[in-house]
């Protein structure tokens, strides 16, 4: 039986709602519907009843979401315990390297995924992407770079060819605001949806780049607030007095991290093909990672793809990849 519908059943039972259970799971609304009618069919039985108040399982349900549970919780102890092994066994191979990330990367904490592989490191540093791009092309096959890529720079680094990249995942540019906040756009969000709208975001120099580059041919209006605290954002954003400008992959690890504090905010990304940033690894293309590099990235892929499956099912990497 497929583990995937399983899943969808446990989420749908749980939320007693198709509309509330396919936004959880990320699906459509009549996906969700068709796996659970065809998992009513192969199982020859009445697994929920729809109602004006919700959906209610039936007793066949019941008895279903007991074993449900089960099958996946076990599913999940087989596939970690095979994660484990396999990082295990590719952390043992690999010596000490050098690692450079960005300071976006520090800061949501993809610096941690090498320490969660136990592995010995001889330093992770942390370098502004302009200084990457520079360092990559003189680089030894030992040494790890990893980055954060908006659409300008991954068409530049193709039409370079000096620098190969590996993409991991996409993290998407939008805004985030209070449920209450008096404004409701509907449809596709775009850069000058927001343009008047008062706006705070990070003062660091990566996103007073990154505010010049969306906005150029949009200027905002009324950029109200630019602080370095993440606290004093996420304040002026609860009280309404502010949208703020933020990425999917930050917003994730909020939710994952400190739920409450993002409980009542919204993320709305950015439809903008250019407010897409990937992140990937980069090396030297004429001299290809060595196996020890080659072992840390599968390690941190597998890392990733273990902690993160609902994320990287929610932003797949764009089409360019």
């Amino acid at each position: 039986m497929n583990i995937e519908v399983l899943r969808y059943f446990i989420e749908l039972a749980h939320e007693a709602s198709f509309n509330k259970a396919a936004k959880r799971l990320f699906i459509s609304q009549q996906g969700l519907n068709r796996a659970i009618s065809a998992l009513e069919a192969k199982l020859g039985a009445t697994l929920i009843e729809r109602g004006l108040a919700g959906v209610s399982l039936t007793p066949e349900g019941s008895i279903l979401l007991a074993h449900a549970n089960a099958i996946v919780d076990d599913y999940r102890s087989m596939t970690d315990e095979i994660l484990s092994y396999r990082i295990s066994k590719i952390a043992a191979s690999i010596e000490r390297l050098h690692i450079t990330i960005t300071p976006y990367l520090a800061a949501v904490g993809m610096d941690r995924i090498w320490d969660t592989a136990s592995m010995d490191i001889a330093s992770i540093r942390e370098l502004p992407l302009r200084r990457i791009l520079e360092e990559v092309p003189v680089s030894g096959p030992d040494d790890l770079f990893v980055a954060d890529l908006f659409l300008k720079t991954r068409r530049k680094i193709r039409e370079d060819e000096s620098i190969g990249f590996e993409p991991v995942f996409a993290t998407r540019i939008g805004i985030i605001r209070s449920k209450t906040f008096p404004w409701n756009k509907e449809g596709p969000l775009h850069c000058e949806d927001v343009s008047e709208l008062p706006v705070a975001y990070t003062s660091d120099s990566t996103n007073t780049g990154l505010v010049a580059y969306l906005f150029k041919n949009v200027p905002l209006k009324n950029a109200c607030l630019q602080s370095s605290s993440l606290s004093t954002l996420l304040e002026w954003v609860h009280e309404r007095r502010t949208v703020s400008l933020f990425d999917s992959f930050a917003f994730y690890r909020l939710q994952k991290l400190v739920p409450a504090e993002v409980d009542d905010l919204l993320f709305i990304p950015f439809a903008d093909e250019e407010a897409v940033d990937t992140v990937g690894y980069l090396y030297r293309s004429d001299e290809p990672p060595s196996d020890v590099t080659r072992g840390s990235i599968a390690n941190s892929r597998l890392i990733f793809a273990r902690d993160s499956a609902d994320y990287l099912r929610q932003y797949p990497l764009p089409k360019d990849f």
